[in-house]
């Protein structure tokens, strides 16, 4: 059985079966619209890799029958429906940072990046970066809804940071500086996404840019970053 499908970009939809399976028989059904297309099949994921980029904004169904598992039986016909959503900049943005978590007041002791997605659609991140300085650390899953937020922060800190809210997975999260520092963000393709050149004056309250307090976008619409757009929370 297929246990799950997306798209990973714009050329590839990994299908993820339930156990291996024997793909000599099957039939791929593959819209002309879409062109040619490899198959490339590790573990029990398929990656079906199009010659041409999936239009965005568009219904395609992919179908596949005659799959079988390594005993023989006979998967179930599927139809695959799939919609790729290009992202350009400002469809997410930066909306809370937690640079400086102790002494604690209430929130996770933990460092974290909370992003916004402004769109009406959801939007997949696998294979996206987030910069931090000079220094690049790739996101490998994460998914925002339409409207949605996503947290970005360490391997150790994801069960903490997960409470409250979708988190990416991410192999390594750089350590935020407190006085501030330039994050980005960049999308399969490498085009920017976001970015935020956040500082300690940007909490509007000396008190709170001791420690403790994240900062957060005042307005997600407004993309000059300003330091009067951020306060903290």
């Amino acid at each position: 059985a297929i246990l799950s499908y997306g798209l990973s970009g714009d050329r590839k939809l990994a299908v993820t079966f339930s156990e291996p399976v024997d793909l000599s028989g099957a039939a791929i059904t593959v819209p002309a619209e879409l062109g040619r297309y490899t198959l490339n099949m590790s573990g029990n994921t398929l990656e079906l890799l199009l010659a041409t980029p999936v239009p965005g904004h568009k219904t395609f169904v992919v179908t596949f029958d005659g799959i079988t598992d390594r005993e023989g039986n006979r998967m179930v016909k599927r139809d695959l429906s799939f919609v790729f959503y290009p992202t350009a900049f400002g469809d997410l943005v930066f909306n809370e940072i937690m640079c400086d978590p102790s002494p604690s007041v209430g929130l996770p002791e933990v460092e974290y990046v909370e992003l916004y997605n402004r769109r009406d659609f959801p939007v997949d991140l696998s294979g996206w970066m987030f910069h931090y300085g000079s220094k690049s650390y790739p996101i490998s899953e994460g998914k925002i809804a339409p409207k949605g937020y996503l947290l970005l922060c360490t391997p150790g800190a994801s069960a903490t940071v997960s409470r409250f809210g979708a988190t990416a997975k991410m192999n390594s999260f750089p350590a935020l500086s407190a006085t501030g520092q330039l994050l980005y963000l960049t999308n399969e393709k490498d085009s920017l996404i976001a970015f935020v050149n956040y500082n300690s004056d940007r909490y509007q309250d000396k008190s709170k840019a001791a420690g403790g307090w994240s900062l957060e976008c005042i307005d997600s619409d407004n993309l000059d970053d300003s330091d009067q757009n951020w306060v903290a929370s």
